[in-house]
């Protein structure tokens, strides 16, 4: 639905800066009604590329104004970029009250359609009543998230058959709440503490607290008389610490009255799960890589377009690189080496060669061995600085170095990126022999295509050590964005243009 309501938004917005530019509704006029559709269609489709990767299709309203805003400008920019390609010139001014528009139609649509979701769920045909058994940390935390997000559910109070010590009992023991979507009654129910936590790996988790006063209706039994106090009634079973065969008679029960019932499973107290169907069957799991289906094929897209257009931009430098080298130290004048490639795939890395034909990588192997085993393979350049890498490496030729200095000798990657074997944005591409030293963790970096440059990159560089390395590379494949990589991309140049490379 809201991806509906921001076509409409964003058709109009772009529609209404033209006639707010020309006076009239040129292009708008009947003969040219195809190419207005067309970048109307334009417009709209990339909107929905851009609104998706930032996250305003989730169930999350935290950042949504600033998620408007980065999708406004990027669909707005890319509108203009693709215009150029097919010979149209958008008006700078259109561009500008289309901008402006689009932020506040999307806004504005957006708070209508919520209005009115609000509105159909608060009548008692509509509204859902729940009740929740379990008064623990966990019940809590699920009735504050219905409270806050937007939901058809009406939430009527806890069952327990041992309540905590805390407990209130619900108004006249049948109701805990006379509001919709789990707004308190007056039954001096206050909020509580319940929050996500992050465990050693960074993934979220429900930390267990002591529970603050809840509203209890009463023990199980009591889920019969609400049964037929509401015939739609629905029931969440909060018991992650209980038996089997408690479990089994709570569930017999909700299905002898018909209330529909759903559960919390055991292991959702330890870490973020994914549920997916398969057939009639739940499989439960922690959360793998984000970079797939869709999200796969916009990030495919993204790296074919930018790294087509940045070989177009980097051949006059890569002749002069591929010249360098030529004059300097001889041919070949691209190094190939097989690399890991996603899901250990092997392929053929290209670099313009920056070290002494024939060298020998032993040294490299060495010194990978003590990186990954040890940790902290720290090495002292000249003037102090610690860095993560071999540094002052006698291999390397004079020009070999200069183009390390502005990672100029990766720009033939870029042929990588269109062959499919890479990616602009992603984890360091492993060596084969690095494998080997690998703990099982590690393998985790990948489920993802190898990047020219990553989040360890931009993040720092050759100061961070192989652990830290691979920490981002999980956290950036389990939350990949397009907004992300875009942001990646851009924190990249500076670092490029500065020279800090090795």
């Amino acid at each position: 639905m809201l991806a509906a309501t921001d076509a409409i938004a964003v058709a109009a917005a772009g529609a209404l800066s033209q006639v707010l530019r020309a006076g009239d509704l040129y292009p708008l006029e009947p003969g040219n009604w195809g190419e207005a559709v067309a970048v109307l269609t334009m417009l709209v489709a990339v909107w929905i590329v851009f609104a998706r990767a930032v996250g305003l299709y989730r169930n999350r309203r935290r950042h949504e104004l600033k998620s408007i805003v980065k999708a406004s400008c990027a669909a707005w920019l890319a509108l203009v970029a693709i215009s150029f390609f097919v010979h149209l010139a958008p008006s700078r001014l259109v561009v500008g009250i289309g901008l402006t528009l689009t932020m506040g139609s999307v806004v504005a649509m957006r708070m209508l359609v919520r209005r009115c979701i609000k509105f159909f769920y608060s009548r008692p045909e509509f509204a859902v009543p729940l009740v929740i058994v379990g008064a623990n940390s966990f019940g809590v935390y699920l009735r504050e998230r219905i409270k806050e997000e937007l939901t058809q559910y009406e939430f009527l109070g806890f069952v327990d058959e041992n309540p905590p010590a805390n407990a209130v009992n619900g108004s006249n023991g049948t109701n805990g709440s006379n509001g919709t979507n789990g707004h308190a009654g007056p039954n001096g129910y206050a909020s509580h503490n319940g929050h996500l936590g992050l465990n050693g790996n960074g993934r979220s988790h429900l930390r267990a607290v002591a529970p603050p006063p809840v509203p209890i209706l009463g023990q199980l039994e009591r889920i019969a008389g609400l049964s037929f106090e509401h015939p739609n009634l629905e029931a969440v079973i909060v018991l992650p610490e209980r038996d089997h065969e408690q479990i089994e008679r709570i569930i017999k029960l909700c299905e002898r009255y018909r209330v529909r019932w759903r559960m919390m499973p055991r292991v959702a107290e330890s870490a973020a799960l994914t549920v997916e169907m398969v057939g009639a069957i739940p499989l439960i799991g922690p959360p793998g890589s984000n970079i797939e289906g869709l999200n796969f094929l916009i990030k495919r897209g993204f790296d074919v377009v930018v790294a087509s257009l940045m070989l177009l931009v980097a051949s006059p430098i890569m002749l002069l690189a591929s010249i360098a080298i030529w004059l300097t130290d001889g041919s070949p004048l691209l190094f190939r080496q097989t690399r890991v490639g996603i899901h250990g795939k092997p392929f053929e890395l290209l670099k313009f060669r920056t070290m002494r034909a024939q060298s020998s990588d032993s040294v490299h192997r060495e010194y990978v061995k003590e990186w990954i085993q040890r940790n902290a393979a720290e090495r002292t350049e000249a003037g102090g600085a610690k860095i993560y890498k071999i540094g002052l490496d006698p291999r390397v030729t004079p020009i070999g170095r200069w183009l390390r200095r502005f990672s100029l000798d990766e720009l033939p990657q870029l042929f990588n990126v269109l062959y499919g074997d890479m990616s602009l944005i992603g984890p360091r591409p492993a060596m084969p022999y690095e494998l080997e030293l690998y703990q099982e963790w590690h393998r985790h970096r990948l489920d993802a295509p190898p990047g020219i440059t990553g989040l360890w990159q931009v993040s720092g560089r050759n100061r961070l050590s192989f652990e830290e390395m691979v920490q981002l590379d999980i956290e950036y494949i389990e939350e990949w964005s397009l907004a992300g990589d875009m942001g990646i991309l851009l924190r990249t140049l500076p670092a490029m243009l500065q020279g800090s490379g090795m």
